[in-house]
């Protein structure tokens, strides 16, 4: 268990605030919540995350959208006195103790933001999350979950072997769980996020078919994808996740105008979040050139980089050597 749990310290050894594509991804989201509004004013939402000792997401969320109602859940009883150090706002509410554990306990009488960011590979206790969660929100709330895309052990080291990869997904996740027909060449490189988003979109419909058998047809509960985003920074990662809301408010679905974000993922096409290889000047290069000379862009900077950074270019972050 000793080693499980440094496994599961992953901010002991990496900055969550400056990975470059976990940083687009939240501005990302960040772009997709501004637009809730026809389901109520977004400042008026809670935000529920895991915030580690960085509260990054927390930072922005509050920042930018001005949400104040925020609960942070944090599993490492231990480290207590650190996180309540690093709060960086008083609204912030410190809940401590395995999620599967702490989410049931929470009232759902408010539209939340409920980000599922873990730091570990798809498996059942990441399943029960997504099942308490879609049990419980209420309508007009947004659910994201991010898993690390790579077939795991229980300690978290990576299963490289193809041979093995499935019977060891099969002991992470029950074997009914899994699509009949999943063979080990599925489970490498990307495919495998894509069996991942199977697993976790079934899990989510179940649970809201579960949900509508006791509401009469008119106030049904519908869920539609928002996003689906593959990144590495440093490993593979997979990020799903979307809106619920009452058949009845299709209309404030559509108003919301979700799918004019050019990351907006309503299917299996993932929006693969790339990080081009810039020089800090080349990317002050390409800046002149953009949103409407692109074509004029200079020819040297190699086309493959020149097209990641304009897809992702007001998103992009920029860090510098500063003394705070």
């Amino acid at each position: 268990m000793a080693i499980m749990d440094e496994y599961t310290k992953s901010y002991e050894k990496i900055d969550y605030s400056v990975r470059p594509a976990k940083c687009i991804e939240r501005k990302m989201l960040c772009d997709i919540f501004r637009k809730l509004a026809p389901f109520g004013e977004v400042k008026k939402y809670r935000y529920i995350g895991f915030g580690s000792p960085f509260f990054a997401d927390f930072y922005l969320f509050h920042k930018m959208l001005g949400i104040e109602d925020m609960i942070s859940i944090e599993k490492n009883k231990e480290d207590k006195d650190r996180f309540e150090f690093n709060t960086p706002f008083s609204c912030i509410k410190m809940k401590y103790g395995n999620s599967n554990d702490v989410l049931p306990l929470l009232e759902w009488d408010i539209r939340t933001i409920l980000w599922l960011d873990y730091d570990f590979t798809l498996n059942n206790s990441v399943l029960e999350d997504v099942k308490t969660a879609f049990s419980s929100v209420r309508e007009g709330s947004i659910v994201i979950i991010t898993v690390d895309g790579n077939i795991r052990d229980e300690f978290g080291d990576r299963i490289e072997e193809k041979s093995k990869k499935l019977k060891q997904l099969e002991n992470n996740i029950d074997k009914e769980k899994i699509a009949r027909g999943i063979k080990e060449k599925n489970l490498d490189g990307w495919e495998c996020s894509d069996v991942f988003k199977g697993i976790i979109t079934n899990e989510i419909q179940e649970t809201i078919n579960a949900r509508n058998g006791g509401r009469s047809k008119g106030n049904k509960l519908i869920y539609k994808q928002l996003f689906n985003f593959y990144y590495s920074d440093g490993t593979k990662m997979l990020t799903v996740g979307g809106i619920i809301f009452d058949e009845g408010n299709i209309e404030k679905f559509h108003e919301c105008g979700f799918e004019k974000m050019s990351f907006y993922r309503n299917g299996n096409d993932p929006c693969k979040i790339k990080i081009p290889k810039l020089t800090l000047k080349e990317i002050k290069q390409l800046d002149k050139f953009l949103p409407d000379n692109y074509e004029n862009a200079p020819e040297f900077i190699p086309e493959d980089q020149r097209k990641m950074y304009k897809n992702i270019y007001t998103y992009f972050p920029h860090y510098a050597e500063a003394f705070i």
